[in-house]
């Protein structure tokens, strides 16, 4: 029998990740990704990293773990949409990622 974390994950998978809905599709180490982008909560976080005296992140998004064939992780660079980052910062929760970038310098 279901339970609500499953009817959570499915509402998660199924209804934000849908380009009617709220994702977009970009194109992250070539492979088009459906992603959230969230300016406001990337303001949180600078707010919080900038006080802390750590780097701040030019990006954050939100998009299914299911979607990366590859391991991600902090330090890994990224492009996503034609530019060059580096995964300042990753969780993950409910099969989803939240990704923040910062500009990778080569």
């Amino acid at each position: 029998m279901p339970n609500l974390k499953d009817y959570l994950y499915a509402d998660i998978q199924n209804t934000f990740f849908n380009s009617r809905e709220f994702a977009t599709e970009v194109i992250i180490d070539q492979v088009p990704t459906m992603v959230m982008k969230d300016d406001e909560q990337l303001q949180n976080y600078n707010l919080k990293s900038a006080a802390e005296g750590l780097a701040v992140g030019k990006i954050l998004f939100y998009a299914k773990k299911d979607d990366f064939d590859k391991k991600i992780f902090i330090g890994k660079p990224m492009v996503f949409d034609n530019k060059h980052y580096k995964i300042l910062d990753l969780k993950e929760n409910f099969g989803v990622f939240t990704v923040v970038l910062e500009g990778y310098q080569s």
